[in-house]
Formats: C-alpha cells, sequence, structure tokens
C-alpha cells in the first residue's frame, strides 16, 4: 500500500479509538449540564414566585410600592447623572471625540443602560398591578396552577 492510504486508514483507526471516550464524556458532560439546568429552573421558579408575592402584596395593599419605586427611581437617577457627568467629562478633555473606545464613553453607556433597566422595572412592576390578573395567569401558566 502506498502512504496515502496508510493515512487514510490510521486516520479511520484513530478516529474509531477516540470516538468511545469521546461519547462517553459527552454523555457525562451533558448528563451535568442537565442536571444545573433543572438547578437554574428551580431557582429561577423561586425568584418569580417571590416577585408575584411581592407584587400580590403591593396590590392586596399589604406592603407599601411607593419606597420600592422611590428607590428604583433614585437608582435609576444616579446612573442617569453619571452617565451625564461622564459624558460632560469627555467633552471637556476630548474635544474631537477621535479617541473611541474612551473609557468614559463606555461608563457612560453602562450607566445609561442600567438607568434605562431600573426604569424599566418600575415600568414592568406597575404594569403587573395594573393588571394582576393577566400576570397571575402568567404565572400559572408557566409554573403551573399549583405554584401559587
Amino acid at each position: 500500500m502506498n502512504m496515502d492510504t496508510w493515512i487514510a486508514v490510521g486516520g479511520v483507526v484513530v478516529g474509531l479509538v477516540l470516538a468511545i471516550p469521546l461519547h462517553i464524556a459527552a454523555n457525562r458532560v451533558d448528563t451535568y449540564l442537565d442536571k444545573h439546568k433543572l438547578i437554574k429552573s428551580r431557582r429561577s421558579k423561586e425568584q418569580a414566585l417571590a416577585e408575584y408575592k411581592r407584587i400580590e402584596a403591593f396590590r392586596n395593599g399589604t406592603k407599601d410600592r411607593y419606597p420600592y419605586y422611590i428607590l428604583l427611581s433614585a437608582g435609576a437617577m444616579i446612573f442617569a447623572i453619571g452617565s451625564a457627568t461622564c459624558l460632560i467629562l469627555t467633552a471637556l478633555k476630548y474635544v474631537d471625540f477621535m479617541d473611541l473606545p474612551n473609557p468614559l464613553l463606555i461608563l457612560a453607556f453602562l450607566f445609561g443602560v442600567l438607568s434605562v433597566l431600573f426604569l424599566a422595572v418600575i415600568a414592568g412592576t406597575a404594569r403587573r398591578i395594573e393588571q394582576f390578573e393577566q400576570y397571575q395567569a402568567e404565572i400559572r401558566k408557566r409554573w403551573g396552577e399549583d405554584a401559587i
């Protein structure tokens, strides 16, 4: 046999020899990831139910929602002011924005995103309180009738 045939046969043999241990390792990794996905799913359910209990308490009046709103809006304002400050410092330091990516611009962007995120949480909470029956149906559909 010539050299090309030996290389091809050697590749097939090496492939077959490695296929079995790699298959076993892949199975174990898949089992490991599946087990952790279940743990993550359980944790997600606990967080969703804790959020549901908070919304239910806000709606029933057993817990005051306004301190929650004030805290979130204060965080949004702090991050918005931080974003504006970073943009002003960037404008004062670099008039010709050619030194991108500037750390101050990146920080301004991150602060802006966090500010919008806090405002989105406020809006989502208000929507869930106003449309509580629909929110309750969503929770029951996702986590089962006996979840709440």
